[in-house]
């Protein structure tokens, strides 16, 4: 009996962030319509929630949306390509990263980040976040993708001078890749689109392993611009 994995996941929108408040339960709900395709399963998923109000109103959101496509022929499924190369002298550290960001400790995923070839490369700090080399699937991919987003947004608050936060994905494609104790790297491609970034992105190591890929990654920016000092180090990066 043949079993289906991940194989890619497209459209994915991020509408409202899900968040407790005022020590309020919430109920959340997971939605998934499957139906077959010719080469897998293609699901429609979504998160919601409800939330009573303190007039007795129930507030329904609907937090995340996408589409997951499951195939059976992805078990072998690899990519290699040239491996990033990194400036051992020139980057931003991550005590800049994280004046800037708000992340706590568990996220703080970037040791470094540099422009590589018109690319910005974002150095997976291993020495701070914990990855499990067995079965890395479960709990590394969503930090790797998190790695890509927090590089995406060094280069697009270094370029507008203001934080944004994510909007959309329009493909995340996973590979079948252990981890092996090797550097990891977010390695973003910036797209101008005529007034807004919009990113491809891939997650690689020092031997051109690659982990997972997205496309067409978008932001929505905040509505008020990061504090110079706080941004100053990144526009430097962006102009090197």
């Amino acid at each position: 009996k043949s079993t289906s994995e991940v194989d890619r996941l497209e459209n994915v929108q991020f509408l409202t962030p899900f968040k407790f408040s005022g020590d309020k339960p919430r109920t959340i709900q997971w939605n998934a319509l499957a139906e077959r395709t010719e080469d897998g399963v293609r699901v429609n998923a979504s998160l919601e929630s409800d939330i009573v109000r303190r007039n007795g109103e129930i507030e329904h959101s609907v937090h995340f949306t996408g589409t997951v496509y499951l195939s059976t022929q992805i078990k072998e499924k690899e990519l290699v390509v040239k491996p990033p190369k990194w400036n051992a002298k020139e980057f931003v550290s991550a005590e800049d990263i994280y004046r800037l960001y708000f992340h706590g400790p568990s996220f703080q995923v970037l040791e470094s980040a540099q422009l590589s070839n018109g690319k910005v490369l974002g150095k997976f700090n291993k020495h701070k976040v914990a990855l499990a080399a067995d079965d890395p699937s479960l709990f590394a991919t969503p930090l790797l993708i998190e790695m890509c987003f927090q590089t995406a947004g060094l280069f697009e608050a270094g370029a507008t001078g203001t934080l944004a936060l994510p909007q959309s994905v329009g493909t995340l494609r996973l590979f079948n890749r252990p981890l092996n104790g090797v550097a990891i790297y977010a390695e973003v491609n910036p797209r101008l689109e005529g007034n807004t970034y919009c990113f491809d992105a891939r997650v690689v190591d020092a031997k051109g392993n690659v982990f997972l890929e997205l496309t067409d990654y978008r932001t929505s920016a905040m509505p008020y611009p990061a504090e110079e000092q706080l941004v100053a180090p990144l526009k430097k990066l962006i102009s090197s």
